[in-house]
C-alpha cells in the first residue's frame, strides 16, 4: 500500500512540475515580444478610433521593429521613423494587460494618431494586437499588425 501511496504521489508531483513547467514555457515575456517583433516585418490590418475605421491611412506600408527601438515605415517611396519599446503594465488592476507597447512618430499626422502607450490585449509570431484609452471621453483605439 505504501508503494502505491509513493508511486502515485510520484507521478502527480512530476504530473504537476511538467504542466506548471509548459505553462511557464508558452507564457509571453517581455524578451519573447520584443524579439518576436523585431524578427519580422510588419502591417497594419486595423487601426481605429472608436467606429471610425482609419486603416486606409496605413496601405502599403511596412513596419520594420527594429532592435535598437527604432521603427521605420515604408510603402517603397515614402520612409517614416518613430521609435518603440515594450515593457511590463505597472497597473494592478484585474484583467489589465501585462504589457505596454510605445510607440512614437513625430510626422506625417496620420502616423502621429498611433503615438501612445497601447495595451497588448494578444502577441503571437503572426499577430500583435493592441488597444488604447483615448482622452477623458472614454474613446478606444484599437490597433493589430499582422506580420507580413
Amino acid at each position: 500500500m505504501k508503494k502505491a501511496f509513493f508511486l502515485l504521489s510520484a507521478i502527480l508531483l512530476l504530473t504537476g512540475n511538467s504542466c506548471s513547467k509548459k505553462d511557464k514555457e508558452d507564457e509571453l515575456t517581455q524578451d519573447i515580444l520584443f524579439q518576436m517583433v523585431v524578427s519580422a516585418k510588419w502591417e497594419i490590418v486595423l487601426y481605429a478610433e472608436d467606429d471610425d475605421v482609419l486603416t486606409s491611412g496605413f496601405a502599403d506600408y511596412t513596419f520594420s521593429f527594429l532592435s535598437s527601438n527604432d521603427i521605420r515605415a515604408t510603402d517603397g517611396t515614402n520612409i517614416h521613423f518613430g521609435d518603440w519599446y515594450v515593457y511590463e503594465n505597472p497597473s494592478t488592476v484585474e484583467g489589465a494587460s501585462d504589457f505596454i507597447f510605445h510607440i512614437t512618430f513625430t510626422e506625417p499626422e496620420n502616423f502621429v494618431s498611433l503615438t501612445g502607450d497601447w495595451d497588448v490585449l494578444s502577441a503571437d509570431a503572426q499577430s500583435l494586437q493592441m488597444q488604447i484609452a483615448r482622452g477623458e471621453d472614454g474613446s478606444i483605439g484599437r490597433l493589430i499588425f499582422n506580420q507580413i
